[in-house]
């Protein structure tokens, strides 16, 4: 390491000491001082190789990187430069950083130890040691200083995001300058290893730096913005605010969204029921919280059955898109009976859930129940077009245990009267148990060394289903994306279930524009490029592109060429059940909410503000 090669460069002698007349002592620190070079040595590096093992993203990013043509305002860099390299080029600024702290303290220490009083020849080492320490130090602040000045670029204020007026013309010269007095003190303190070897001008190479800090990064620009900005802020701010504005509109797609004028209506033609059929027939009357619990009473049918939540999608009827409201009926092995709540029920037994229940949005049956469309066990159909051939659900939103199929125990398919009916998996899911050693490695990854490494219902041919959480499944995939929060079921031409996911590319990086929180991350862009599907059944899980033109996405895609399809190949009973996601549209509602006025008089001084409305329930 470098720690061992500077230790090699500068060998410690053997030092006489003499003490008086009669006895001189010979002092030797290096027996002391190898094994400490080598401790330190190997902690520093398997310190920094496990922090940099948890920044594969930022590096494959930085290697894979998509160029963007658009730039910012301020240094006219490609935005590719502050989503892709400048996290990296700030990761490797802290680690040198770090490295030349130890070193500086190495340094330190190593003059400490070697000190003799009248060595001349120790003295020369000693301040080369510790100048051409100091000097590195100094040159890794620089670069760290040098760097900070982009961070101002998605710097959240009051009044706007970005850099603003007395940063542009004070803040960012001043850490310029700032970097220039730095590497003129690693200059200086390198011709003090060689030249002068004084302290005072490694003082001088400490201090000068800071007074230009104090003098022209907070004090001038602090008091420009009290007494130059402040009293015309609107007039300074506004070209800084035009700036803001358009970015997070191009961020968050905001210039996509059209406005158009209409004239108002005088007459009732938009209220006639005739005349406007289509649009009648589905307006949705069902509430879903209200749904959700007429159909624990109706259609739960078992208490370990649960309707986790209710979609609305749209199906073909009669050759007519109607509206319709899905809820899965998922298996929830913690609501057995406590009797029932042994490993062989919960892992092999009770492995899945089954069917969903789908109602017109506005139906209702004489005695106010929901018109199903498809409801009960087995499950049946009102309407030729909808059938289930494979209702089982053995990846959801409440599948949060491991199962093990094709075992000596018959599955648990659904309740029917006082009896059940049974069934065995015939899907591609999961992994082989195998033989005796895969048997084992299974156990020990699944914790359950004590049950699968003995049970004799698990066959070698027999199957784990893991991972069988939809949500789990994709973050574990893809943990770079964020993931909508309400995925739904889908129905397709053949029968089957499947689940689509919509999923997001974000950053906090983009220049200019505003941060919002989304799904408890903070993100100042967003995209809705990908979605997801996931077999119900046998978990097979596809990644569409639906954005070809997201930066952040084009990068993944050359980072993982095979993990993402092109969206065209998403089968087109499937496609047609794609949705405008609603973490997209909350996020652009918020951000729509002040930034739909492009006037930076109106935006600055907050005259048009707009808030999402709320839903109250019982006064709350």
């Amino acid at each position: 390491s470098l720690l061992q090669r500077g230790f090699a460069s500068y060998s410690i002698t053997p030092k006489k000491i003499v003490l008086n007349e009669q006895k001189t002592v010979l002092f030797d620190p290096t027996p002391f001082l190898k094994p400490v070079f080598w401790v330190v040595s190997l902690v520093f590096a398997l310190g920094y190789g496990f922090s940099f093992s948890g920044e594969w993203q930022a590096i494959g990013l930085f290697l894979n990187q998509h160029i963007d043509a658009a730039t910012d305002p301020i240094f006219k860099k490609s935005i590719s430069f502050y989503l892709f390299s400048f996290p990296v080029y700030e990761l490797l600024s802290d680690w040198l950083f770090n490295l030349s702290v130890v070193i500086l303290i190495g340094s330190v220490i190593y003059s400490v130890l070697t000190f003799v009083p009248k060595d001349e020849a120790g003295r020369k080492t000693r301040y080369k040691v510790t100048s051409l320490a100091f000097a590195f130090l100094m040159l890794t602040v620089a670069w760290g200083f040098y760097l900070d000045r982009y961070s101002y670029l998605w710097l959240d204020h009051q009044t706007v995001t970005g850099v603003t007026y007395s940063e542009y013309y004070y803040v960012l010269p001043g850490l310029f300058i700032l970097f220039v007095t730095l590497l003129g003190s690693a200059v200086l303190a390198a011709l003090n290893a060689f030249i002068m070897q004084r302290l005072r001008f490694l003082i001088a190479g400490a201090v000068l730096p800071i007074l230009v800090l104090i003098v022209g990064v907070v004090l001038i620009p602090g008091y420009v913005q009290s007494f130059i900005v402040k009293p015309n802020e609107l007039d300074r701010e506004t070209p800084f605010i035009n700036f803001n504005i358009a970015s997070t509109r191009a961020a968050f797609q905001l210039d996509r969204i059209e406005s158009q004028s209409f004239q108002a209506e005088t007459t009732t033609d938009a209220f006639d029921i005739k005349n406007n059929s289509a649009t009648v027939e589905n307006i949705r009357l069902w509430d879903r919280p209200a749904l959700q619990s007429t159909l624990k009473q109706l259609q739960e049918i078992r208490n370990y059955y649960d309707f986790t939540t209710v979609d609305v999608d749209r199906y073909k009827i009669d050759g007519q898109k109607r509206l319709m409201m899905i809820a899965a009926r998922e298996l929830d092995v913690n609501e057995l009976p406590e009797a029932s709540r042994n490993w062989v029920n919960q892992r092999l037994t009770y492995t899945h859930g089954y069917g969903l229940t789908m109602n017109t949005a506005n139906g209702f049956t004489p005695e106010g129940r929901p018109q199903f469309v498809l409801s009960n066990m087995p499950v049946e159909s009102s309407v030729p077009e909808l059938k289930l051939t494979r209702p089982q659900i053995y990846y959801g939103q409440k599948t949060d245990s491991d199962v093990y199929v094709l075992t000596k125990q018959k599955e648990f398919d659904f309740p029917q009267g006082d009896s059940n009916t049974y069934t065995t998996y015939e899907g591609t899911g999961g992994i082989q148990i195998g033989g005796s050693l895969r048997r084992l490695a299974l156990a020990a990854e699944l914790g359950d060394l004590t049950k699968l490494s003995f049970s004799d219902d698990v066959l070698s041919e027999s199957r784990v289903l893991m991972r069988r959480n939809i949500m789990t499944r994709v973050q574990t995939i893809a943990p770079f994306l964020i993931y909508d929060d309400d995925p739904y079921i889908v129905v397709d031409s053949k029968g089957k279930l499947s689940w689509i996911i919509d999923a997001f590319t974000s950053t906090e990086r983009y220049p200019y524009s505003h941060h919002y929180q989304v799904n408890g991350q903070s993100v100042n862009y967003l995209r809705n490029s990908v979605k997801i599907t996931i077999d119900a059944y046998n978990g097979d899980v596809n990644f569409y592109v639906f954005d070809d033109q997201d930066a952040i996405l084009k990068t993944y895609q050359n980072m993982f060429p095979t993990l993402f399809q092109s969206g065209d190949k998403m089968p087109a009973d499937l496609r047609e059940h794609i949705r405008f996601p609603e973490t997209m549209l909350k996020t652009q509602g918020e951000a729509f909410g002040l930034y739909h006025t492009t006037n930076p008089k109106i935006f600055f001084q907050r005259e048009d503000v707009w808030t999402l409305a709320s839903l109250t329930v019982k006064g709350q």
